[in-house]
């Protein structure tokens, strides 16, 4: 009898581990959203001065050395075409993201500028 209960006493062990890891990851998602005001801010920031200081049409090269001038390693991605860089760095004020990279992307097509996306990247545990 004693292997009988075994199984339901480590399923039942393993259903309250289980809880306890799904809380403590909703707690997790929840403080990771405290920083969202910030780095939305500055999403938008980057996306109207990109738009601004270069916009729709501008040639690549000459997008290219604008956007090493935010960011020494702008560089164009060989297989796209379109240039990357990373513009600012928002420090979090909770874990599990110590902080997050705005990043930029310019959309190359017919050598020049035809839109710009941004994204943060969570360096995170």
């Amino acid at each position: 009898m004693p292997h009988a209960t075994a199984p339901l006493s480590l399923m039942l062990y393993a259903g309250d581990n289980l809880k306890l890891l799904l809380f403590l990851l909703l707690g997790i998602a929840l403080t990771a959203c405290d920083s969202s005001n910030e780095l939305d801010a500055r999403s938008i920031y980057w996306k109207n001065e990109l738009e601004h200081k270069i916009p729709i049409g501008t040639p690549k090269d000459i997008a290219l050395k604008h956007l090493q001038d935010l960011d020494s390693n702008a560089t164009e991605n060989l297989i796209s075409g379109n240039i990357n860089s990373s513009l600012q760095t928002v420090t979090a004020n909770n874990p599990p993201c110590k902080n997050w990279v705005i990043t930029g992307t310019t959309v190359i097509k017919n050598g020049a500028v035809t839109k710009h996306s941004i994204a943060a990247v969570g360096r995170c545990l």
